[in-house]
Order: structure tokens, then sequence, then C-alpha cells
């Protein structure tokens, strides 16, 4: 990334000093030669890798060597972490100060990139459900897939991939503890405290939670604590790979937790709960088919309302046809309250739908307008009829 920034900074003629604080143990005395170097040009661009490598960066830099600077002259600093709120706080520094978190790339640039890099299309899939959308990832991926084997399920990502990303992606951690509840945190959809107390009852839950909660690779969403698909991938299949019974033994823990929850679960939280559950058989291929979890709690379960009839509509007759469009607008106008939408969190767009229907008797207005519903009905008249007591599932419709 900042190899872009020295590219377009030459293209329009600004000079460049760039510093690597990995690399650097006495950059405070370097500072000033840095300094000195930025000053010898106007309007010149300073490039500062890994600045969280210097401890006391958020103190430092703002207060006593950025002010250094000449005016005209433009920072880029990169770090795994966020600047610390003093830097947004201060009245300053806020009307200088851009903050860019650099996400994963989105699918259609990942699959760009792997057509780049020679991999065939036919193992894009399966290369990208284990790299995500992270670039590195993503280039070590396709530098062993692109001479691999050339059907999908031979590509498997090879012990020493796995063992180079986890050394970059996640690095030291200071225990075993919080490796095992890194582990978990991998296998789960979304974690929190109840889990890890559950999963691994020697433990405090809390200092866990807090320190995976700070890492620059975990985001948190309303569900929990999510990491970053790549670190996700690497770090489960390490575990597999290392201590095969360990992680059997950790995934019954788990399962036990979340099937709990999805057996009581009501309301809004059943849909996080039954996602839970299904994400704890993604390796197996037949979930991966019709699920996706690549953006958690991008999506949310609403009631149905006046307003979403075309939409529902359009979706039905692009996925199952004029007909089963025509059932479904029957549905929507003799029983809206037993439909359920699935919205999209950031826009409210309808991207799904369910309906659950509670049919006691033949009717013949619904057994003329759903060919569905005509012939379970008259698969009861041959061989028996409904019984009584709970409601039944869902007989006809969408």
């Amino acid at each position: 990334m900042l190899q872009r920034f020295e590219d377009e900074a030459a293209a329009a003629e600004r000079p460049v000093v760039r510093v690597d604080l990995r690399r650097t143990t006495c950059w405070p005395v370097l500072w000033g030669v840095w300094a000195d170097q930025v000053r010898m040009h106007e309007r010149a661009v300073l490039l500062v890798d890994d600045a969280d490598q210097c401890e006391a960066w958020e103190e430092e830099f703002p207060h006593r060597f950025l002010p250094l600077l000449p005016r005209g002259t433009l920072v880029v600093m990169t770090a795994r972490r966020a600047p610390a709120d003093q830097w947004v706080a201060d009245p300053g520094w806020r009307r200088a100060l851009r903050v860019v978190r650099l996400a994963e790339l989105a699918a259609d640039s990942a699959a760009e990139l792997l057509h780049s890099e020679g991999v065939r299309p036919e193992l894009h899939e399966k290369v990208l459900d284990f790299a995500g959308g992270h670039p590195l990832a993503l280039r070590l991926a396709a530098a062993s897939a692109a001479y691999g084997p050339t059907h999908p399920a031979m590509w498997h990502p090879s012990h020493d991939l796995v063992r180079r990303l986890r050394d970059h992606l996640v690095g030291d951690v200071p225990c075993p503890d919080h490796l095992r509840a890194l582990q978990v945190c991998a296998h789960t959809r979304a974690t929190r405290e109840d889990l890890l107390r559950e999963v691994l009852p020697s433990t405090a839950p809390a200092p866990l939670f807090d320190w995976l909660r700070r890492q620059p690779y975990i985001d948190s969403g309303p569900s929990g604590l999510s990491p970053h698909d790549a670190v996700r991938a690497v770090l489960d299949a390490d575990m597999r790979w290392r201590d095969p019974q360990g992680y059997a033994d950790m995934h019954e823990r788990v399962r036990t937790h979340v099937v709990s929850r999805a057996l009581t679960a009501g309301g809004p939280s059943a849909l996080p709960a039954a996602m839970a559950l299904t994400h704890l058989h993604r390796p197996g291929g037949f979930m991966g088919r019709f699920v996706t979890w690549q953006e958690a709690d991008s999506v949310h379960e609403d009631h149905y309302h006046s307003r979403d009839r075309e939409a529902l509509l359009g979706l039905t007759e692009r996925a199952e046809g004029s007909q089963a469009a025509a059932a479904a607008g029957f549905w929507i106008a003799r029983r809206p309250d037993a439909f359920r939408v699935l919205r999209r969190t950031d826009t409210g767009e309808p991207v799904a739908f369910t309906a659950w229907l509670e049919l006691r008797k033949p009717d013949g207005p619904e057994t003329s307008a759903d060919p569905v519903l005509a012939t379970v009905w008259e698969h009861c008249r041959e061989t028996a009829p409904l019984g009584g007591g709970g409601p039944h599932p869902p007989a006809g419709g969408v």
C-alpha cells in the first residue's frame, strides 16, 4: 500500500522519505535526520510503516515529532491499531487527521487478483473460502494453487502456508489461555463471554474477552467478536492439524453451547442463533452451497410491510419463476402476517423472506392459487388426515 502512495507521489512530482519502524530501534535519534530530509524539499511526502511498533507513537508523534515538519508535508502512517482517542479528540489534529481502515478486498476484486496470479477459475471458490479478501493471504494461497492440483477437492492450504500466515496475521500471543480463546473465537461465528466461560471453564473469561476485543484482526459486532476471514481460516486449519483430538473436544463444547442457544432463542435472536449453528458445519461443503457467513450481522429479520410486496415478488420470480411468484403474491395478500423479511442491516432492503403457513383444512381458492398446496392436500386425502396438536411445518408458499 505504501508503495502505491510512493508511486502516486512520484507521479505528482512530490519527493518521498520512507521510514520502516520495524527495522529501526533508535528512531528518536533518527527522527531528526528524517525531518531534515523532509525539510530539504517542498511538499514532501513522509511514509511511516508500522508506526505502532514504537510504543510511544501515540504520545511522541503528534506532540514531539510531527510538529517539526514543515507546512505542506503529507504524512502517511500505517499501523495495525487505530490511533488513540487523544489523536481524534485533539482540536488541532482532528482537522488535519484522516483515519482510513483498510478493508478486505471485495469478492470480485479478490477473484480478479487470483486470475492475475494464474489461478484456474475452478479453484477460485476454494481459495477464496480460505483466504477471504485478505490481499497477502490471497497472494500466498494463489502461489500454492497456481501450480497445484487442478481439481478443487484436491487443493488444500499447505501447513507451511498456514504457518506463514499465522505468523504474519496473528504473531505471538501472551499465553496458552489466550491462544485457546483465540481458537474458540476462530471456530465460532461470534464470541461472547458466556461462550468462553462454558468452553474454557478453567479460565477467567472477562480478561480473555477484553484481550480478544483489542486485537486488530478481530471485529466487534452485534452478535459478539468475529475474526477476519483469513485469520479465522488460518487458526482453524492450524489447530485441526496440530491437535486433532483437542480440536474435536473444542468443537463438541462449542456445539453444545450453540445448540442450547438455538433451542431457546426467539424473536430477533433466533436468526443469529441459527446462523451460529450452521456456521459450525461450514467445512462439510453442503452448508456452503446455501448459506454465506461472509458478512457477519449484515442481515436481520423483520416483519413484512406492504411496501415490501414488489421486492418479494421480484425475488421469487428471479429464483423460482413466474408461477411461484404468483403463488407468493396470493399468500402475501391472504396471510401477510405469516411472512418474515430478511433485510440488509445498512439499507433495510429485502434480500430474502420466509412464510410459515398453518393450514388446517382444504380451501378452494388456496389450492387453486398454489399447485404445491393442492398436491399436499391430495396426498393427505390419499394417506391420512392431518393430526391435531401444535403448529405444523409449512405446507405451501415460499
